[in-house]
């Protein structure tokens, strides 16, 4: 990378991690039932999946290859390789995120595989009795094809999980790196027309 390219990766970045702090900010701040029955819960969940996916990207690059040409940009961030959101380091995120891209295939993979399917979306504590209309059951993360337990900060999709709570300790720290090297270098972060 060169310097316009890690300026760009920065703003970049800077953006995708705004994103993912509304949408957790969405999540948290909002009256549930309304919120669920919306299916806003579900849009902002899947976002946060995709955002933090996109600045793994940025970060640590698709394969392990081009994780070195990301490396000016992750010390500029002060970002180390046992951030939560390391699509390398975390296999499980790295699963989820390549089952949402391919959720054509991670639907039928979810389908083939023994699962109980009281509900598609549950929201709730897994593993403790729950009622969906007249059915009893303990939800699992392999069980249940997408859960979210507002408890644990946790979402749950074809059996792989990620952590809000991590997930947003990570990102409010790159974003404010970004933001202070884009101040520091007067690059424009936030431009209105």
């Amino acid at each position: 990378m060169n310097s316009k390219d890690e300026e760009y990766a920065i703003s970049e970045t800077y953006l995708l991690c705004s994103f993912t702090i509304i949408a957790n900010k969405n999540i948290y701040d909002t009256k549930y039932e309304k919120y669920y029955k919306d299916n806003m819960i579900w849009y902002n969940l899947q976002n946060i999946a995709l955002y933090t996916s996109d600045i793994a990207k940025l970060l640590w690059g698709s394969n392990s290859k081009n994780s070195n040409d990301r490396k000016k940009v992750r010390e500029i961030l002060n970002v180390t390789d046992d951030f939560y959101i390391n699509r390398f380091e975390n296999e499980n995120l790295r699963d989820l995120r390549n089952s949402l891209e391919h959720i054509d295939e991670g639907l039928i993979k979810f389908n083939r595989r023994q699962h109980i399917m009281v509900e598609k979306q549950v929201i709730g504590n897994l593993y403790q009795t729950i009622k969906v209309g007249d059915k009893v059951f303990t939800p699992t993360k392999d069980e249940t094809l997408r859960v979210y337990d507002p408890h644990k900060h946790e979402f749950f999709i074809f059996g792989y999980s990620f952590n809000l709570d991590k997930i947003l300790d990570d990102v409010v720290k790159i974003n404010n790196n970004a933001v202070q090297w884009l101040s520091d270098n007067n690059i424009p972060y936030f431009v209105t027309a």
